[in-house]
């Protein structure tokens, strides 16, 4: 688990930060690409969970942008097409996506730096920290600019950073990898019960069978024995 910066030595933010570290910062490439894998894997679900309407669905699936739409579809699909323990998978596969997707987020999305002492470590600098301050500067110059001299001092907030190691980029992956291994087990699950509910509609739609005749009479020109 990534732990706050506390190290006596500063960070540069900025996009060296990759080519200084590169081979931790290929590590989220990966874990982007892993989750790519994650989202895409999620169409595969919702095509078990229709079937034979999976190609209009996955369709109208695909146009949606964002994760709330989408899930949205998942959701609905599930309540007409899944039951029991496999709608209860669903259901926690779903919730669990939520942690992993901020920490997806956190890392893809994140603003990077490097401590040039320490090879072993990148910062993870605090998102949108500067423009913060750059406003809350201007509305102290506003309200106190005509007494800069006498008047409050600003003081800026502090700026989080966090340290990630090579290991805790992998234990994130590896959290993406089982979630994507729990992906691919509910489709099975799915296939499942796709093919009970069609060998059940084969055998409604089956006409009645009728008691089959136990032997057929035999015609012979021997006369019977007599008794």
């Amino acid at each position: 688990m990534p732990n706050p910066y506390r190290g006596k030595y500063g960070a540069s933010f900025g996009e060296e930060a990759f080519t200084k570290r590169p081979e931790l910062a290929a590590h989220i490439g990966l874990v982007a690409s892993l989750w790519t894998l994650a989202e895409e894997a999620w169409g595969l679900v919702l095509a078990e969970m229709l079937d034979a309407e999976a190609k209009t669905g996955l369709a109208l699936y695909e146009s949606l942008v964002g994760a709330a739409s989408q899930n949205a579809v998942l959701n609905a699909a599930a309540d007409l097409r899944l039951s029991g323990k496999t709608k209860e998978a669903f259901v926690a596969l779903l919730q669990r996506q939520k942690g992993l997707a901020r920490e997806r987020n956190r890392i893809v999305h994140g603003r990077w730096g490097y401590v040039p002492e320490d090879d072993s470590i990148l910062i993870l600098g605090e998102r949108n920290w500067l423009p913060r301050m750059v406003a809350a500067l201007r509305s102290h110059w506003a309200a106190h600019g005509h007494r800069y001299m006498t008047g409050p001092k600003f003081a800026p907030g502090s700026f989080a950073m966090t340290a990630y190691r090579l290991k805790d980029f992998e234990e994130v992956e590896d959290r993406i990898r089982t979630f994507l291994s729990d992906q691919y087990a509910l489709q099975d699950m799915i296939d499942a019960e796709n093919k009970k509910r069609r060998a059940d509609a084969l055998e409604l739609s089956l006409p009645p069978q009728t008691d089959a005749p136990q032997g057929l009479l035999k015609t012979t020109d021997e006369e019977p024995e007599p008794h």
